[in-house]
């Protein structure tokens, strides 16, 4: 985390924690924040709540493509439900563009697990990885756009599916796993499982559950004396 991030950090907290998160003169600083933080693959909900706060109380300051990368942003907080209270601070209008929809949709893949559809989609639609968003205007009062770049966007939704696989499997092969990853290679599969201490088993199967969790069956044997029947015999013989 740079030293830039962590300043602008500093600064931006300060002022969430007060009124001034309400005060539109503070936007600039909110979303040079949010930049970083896609750059340099940090997060902070509270930051991205902030910034579409401020353009939910001033209609007039939205930019679509600002929000469209707080939204993007946000879908690297799954499984936790940050996108819908993204969602939450947008007008029926907005969740109506094409751009934003793009993104529900996105998100709708993946909380329905639907991993190699919203691989592919993602592969088609690559430029969302790759957004704009607004620093204020520049002299001409054209707007000023800074370009960012979602670090870490494809591990954490590896790190998702992860999440799914370990709490739908025991067991699962690579067969399985692979095209939940966005089609990983065997190196990276391997890499990968040693992240998250998966064990690898016979028949290129790994085991993703924890082994504490496995159902295993047991046999009980009771062993009842002849002599503690009689009387249940005799009781039975009295109906």
């Amino acid at each position: 985390m740079s030293q830039q991030l962590l300043q602008l950090r500093e600064e931006t907290h300060g002022l969430l924690g007060t009124i001034e998160r309400y005060n539109p003169s503070n936007l600039e600083v909110f979303v040079d924040y949010v930049r970083l933080t896609i750059d340099e693959n940090a997060y902070d909900l509270d930051a991205y709540l902030a910034v579409l706060k401020l353009y939910q109380f001033n209609p007039t300051l939205f930019d679509l493509e600002t929000t469209c990368a707080v939204l993007t942003k946000a879908l690297m907080g799954m499984p936790d439900n940050d996108f819908f209270l993204c969602t939450c601070l947008l007008t029926p209008d907005k969740l109506d563009l094409h751009e934003v929809k793009r993104i529900v949709y996105m998100n709708q893949l993946l909380e329905s697990c639907r991993f190699e559809e919203f691989w592919k989609y993602l592969e088609d639609h690559a430029e969302i990885l790759k957004p704009k968003l607004k620093l204020g205007e520049e002299d001409d009062g054209s707007a000023r756009y800074e370009s960012a770049e979602m670090a870490g966007f494809a591990e954490n939704v590896r790190n998702y599916a992860a999440h799914v696989i370990q709490l739908t499997y025991q067991e699962a092969s690579s067969e399985t796993i692979k095209p939940m990853m966005g089609g990983i290679d065997d190196a990276a599969l391997v890499a990968f499982a040693a992240e998250h201490e998966w064990q690898k088993l016979e028949n290129d199967k790994w085991m993703v559950g924890n082994k504490e969790d496995v159902i295993r069956s047991k046999d009980i044997v009771e062993k009842i004396e002849f002599d503690a029947l009689v009387p249940l015999m005799a009781a039975a013989q009295l109906r």
